[in-house]
Parts: C-alpha cells; sequence; structure tokens
C-alpha cells in the first residue's frame, strides 16, 4: 500500500454523483486524517465514489480512500460510516397471548352516522 501522510494538510473535492450532476465542491483540511473521516463518514456514498483527495500534490479516489481510512495506521477514532447500515435493533418480546379466554375486541370506536339537517326552501 502507498505510504500516506495523515498528518499533512488535505484538500477534498467532491462532486458529481451518480443520481446527477453536482456542482464541485471544495474542503480543506488541517490534516488527511480529518479529510479521511469527512469523507468517509459524512458524505453519501455516491458523492465519495466522485471525491478526490488531495495530498501534497498527489491525488486519491475513493478506493484509496476508504482503504486508508480502514488502515491500522488511521490515528482517528472511527465512527459508522453514511453508507453503512445501522444494527437491526433488538426484537421485543411479545407478551403471552390469552388463548383460553375469547380474542379481545378491537378498541376501535364504532362508526357514527352523520346526519344532515336540510334547509327548507321557502
Amino acid at each position: 500500500m502507498t505510504k500516506f501522510d495523515y498528518d499533512a494538510p488535505a484538500e477534498l473535492f467532491t462532486g458529481r454523483s451518480i443520481r446527477g450532476a453536482r456542482s464541485m465542491r471544495y474542503h480543506r483540511f488541517d490534516s488527511g486524517a480529518e479529510a479521511l473521516r469527512f469523507a468517509v463518514e459524512t458524505l453519501p456514498p455516491e458523492h465519495l465514489l466522485a471525491a478526490v483527495l488531495k495530498i501534497d500534490e498527489v491525488r486519491y479516489r475513493h478506493g484509496e480512500i476508504r482503504a486508508f481510512y480502514e488502515a491500522s495506521a488511521y490515528p482517528l477514532p472511527r465512527k459508522k460510516a453514511a453508507g453503512e447500515t445501522a444494527a437491526t435493533p433488538p426484537v421485543k418480546q411479545a407478551s403471552a397471548r390469552r388463548t383460553d379466554k375469547a380474542p379481545a375486541k378491537s378498541k376501535r370506536a364504532p362508526a357514527r352516522k352523520q346526519t344532515l339537517k336540510s334547509k327548507s326552501a321557502a
């Protein structure tokens, strides 16, 4: 793998996505690690595909950006990436159903008929 300087100032260019055209955006960071964090954790996945990270006149594309973020040398704590799905929440246990009694009635109120008062014509 290419050597990456996590402490060097970095520039991140984001722009077009798979879904359509979007104007080019420029972001400047004090360190490459901060730029990687922003790119992976904040950008939507379709924008990360078109992102370019520039450090010391060297440009890195989305595959390299993700690899540097996931490397063991990455100095910042990692968070959940924007494109990743959250873990499935635990399923609540349903209370035991009554089988010895009649089924419970619906709590829904019965529909009422509305009556309209007609105006008498003079």
